[in-house]
């Protein structure tokens, strides 16, 4: 949903380097703001599979465009993966979470959604941002979301979903000089 136009879209089959039989997909769509035009890139990728992380950033980095690009997803590996790293590294990409909360550990899985404590212990789902070569991003705020349980009219609790959801808030600008 976006309350923007949506001006294109694109899926792209990831490669199936160890896991064969878990095709995995990237979507992205461009969507036409007042700041100008925004990429945004969603994937869910298969645990382990780091050639399909290292595709998601080909692409991200090959599509850079004049706005800001964000790229969000469950990953299914931690920030410090050498696949998340050299992403970082190499195409330039932000975490956004990280940004707002450099020390906080924002667990995102694996939350058992039958109990009410917190059992999320690890944090692989990411908002992620490059700059624009005609915009740039701050990050406002970025928070976990999804990440206390309800309790149901019986008394018992449940909990959205295994993986708590992870917001950013950003200031978008033109670059300095435009």
């Amino acid at each position: 949903l976006s309350r923007y136009p949506i001006v294109a879209s694109e899926v792209t089959d990831l490669p199936r380097c160890r896991r064969w039989i878990e095709p995995r997909i990237l979507l992205r769509v461009e969507i036409s703001t007042e700041r100008g035009p925004l990429q945004v890139y969603s994937t869910h990728l298969a645990r382990g599979d780091d050639c399909q992380l290292e595709r998601v950033g080909e692409i991200v980095r090959e599509r850079r465009g004049t706005g800001l690009s964000l790229l969000m997803g469950d990953f299914n590996a931690p920030e410090t993966s050498p696949a998340l790293t050299t992403l970082r590294r190499e195409a330039g990409v932000v975490d956004a979470f990280r940004a707002a909360n450099p020390d906080a550990p924002g667990p995102t899985v694996w939350q058992r959604i039958d109990v009410e404590e917190a059992t999320a212990s690890k944090r692989v789902d990411f908002i992620l941002y490059l700059q624009g070569l005609e915009t740039s991003a701050m990050v406002r705020s970025s928070r976990l979301v999804l990440d206390h349980p309800r309790r149901l009219p019986d008394g018992r609790v449940v909990w959205a979903s295994d993986p708590y959801g992870v917001l950013a808030e950003f200031e978008v600008q033109a670059a300095a000089g435009r």
